[in-house]
């Protein structure tokens, strides 16, 4: 048998999707499956970005930094973990989760920083961390650890990113690299020896 089929175009550019497919059926009607222009693999999502240090703020002073709260690492997280956020939230849920005073119901802000490390004419090391953005918990806080992450894509989403991206990106992939020539617990800022006075 032959199918003969007109299109009505030009050229074979104008055509987006076009597919003929025959095949044995097992049923007596038959069957028809209908084309797709979606792919039978969807592209991989993009790497999801990877910070420094995230401070989870139970109170924040009037100068907008983190008076009591949390600050975890990407070297805290268990091993093999990226610092993406969500792996941040999931860590900080299982050591806090069922604390009263730190859980994240109790959370006022979450803020993601980008570490750098500067030494001084003595050899001291310093960190000094830098708030990339961050994320304030809405009228009756963050319900759950989903909440946040959620909370955290519509930030992403609105552009909290988009300030620190120049042209060519390079200026971003700086600041969510995380130096590995220096011990990052070694020293800390005067900033964040005050910030973490009341830390647990």
């Amino acid at each position: 048998d032959t199918l003969t089929i007109e299109l009505d175009i030009e050229s074979l550019d104008d055509i987006s999707v076009f597919g003929i497919r025959a095949t044995s059926t097992t049923t007596e009607d038959g069957s028809i499956k209908s084309v797709s222009d979606q792919p039978d693999h969807p592209e991989e999502p993009e790497d999801e970005p990877a910070f420094d240090k995230i401070g989870f703020g139970v109170a924040i002073g009037e100068n907008g930094g983190i008076e009591s709260g949390v600050f975890v690492r990407e070297e805290d997280l268990p091993e093999g973990e990226e610092g993406t956020f969500t792996n941040y939230v999931n860590y900080y849920q299982e050591q806090y989760g069922d604390d009263p005073d730190f859980s994240i119901p109790q959370i006022e802000s979450v803020v993601v920083y980008d570490v750098s490390f500067e030494v001084t004419e003595t050899g001291e090391v310093l960190e000094i961390p830098q708030e990339l953005f961050r994320i304030d918990a809405p009228e009756g806080g963050f319900a759950d650890a989903d909440t946040l992450i959620s909370a955290y894509d519509e930030a992403i989403a609105d552009g909290a990113l988009e300030g620190l991206q120049d042209p060519d990106g390079s200026e971003l992939i700086a600041a969510l690299s995380l130096p590995t020539e220096f011990d990052t617990g070694a020293v800390e800022t005067e900033d964040s020896v005050e910030e973490e006075i009341e830390l647990m």
